[in-house]
């Protein structure tokens, strides 16, 4: 049995994490994102850093989110991004 045909696929054509991690009633959706400001706190000094990084005015950790699957496609160069115009992919994908 594929893994799409046990745990489903969700709109966007992503596995459906929860129920691989074993979460059960526990929103991998939520959960993720948390956990990746906590890992932009540690790898950016303050907000200021990270809006630099990212080429960015006024992101606050809060308002930080997970890029959906068509912005993580988006390249700039071949298969390179501008870390001006994709810096939330590039911290996705690093984390």
């Amino acid at each position: 049995m594929s893994l799409s045909a046990r745990y489903g696929r969700s709109s966007s054509g992503e596995f459906q994490f929860e129920a691989v991690a074993g979460l059960g009633d526990i929103s991998f959706t939520i959960i993720l994102p948390r956990i990746v400001r906590e890992w932009l706190k540690n790898r950016y000094i303050d907000e200021a850093s990270m809006n630099t990084a990212r080429g960015e005015n006024g992101l606050k950790w809060e308002s930080v989110s997970i890029p959906n699957s068509g912005s993580r496609e988006v390249v700039d160069c071949g298969i390179l991004r501008d870390s001006e115009k994709r810096g939330d992919v590039i911290d996705y994908f690093r984390f």
